[in-house]
């Protein structure tokens, strides 16, 4: 059973392949919610130089993905 850290650690890998798999284990309503939070680590105050990257990166990727 995947935990939600399990998820978030694949989404914050940079691991294209890695992101990809935890985005198509979402549900549409998950994805917008996930979406939403990796939108406001790459904006908000509070995160580090590195969350923001790997926000930004997974942002990237989900960009790149095949409806």
């Amino acid at each position: 059973m995947e935990t939600p850290a399990d998820l978030w650690t694949d989404l914050l890998s940079t691991d294209p392949a890695l992101i990809r798999r935890a985005w198509g284990r979402l549900t549409d309503d998950e994805c917008r919610v996930v979406l939403d939070h990796l939108r406001r680590m790459t904006e908000d105050e509070g995160w580090q130089p590195k969350q923001r990257a790997a926000a930004a990166a997974a942002l990237r990727v989900m960009r790149q993905a095949p409806e």
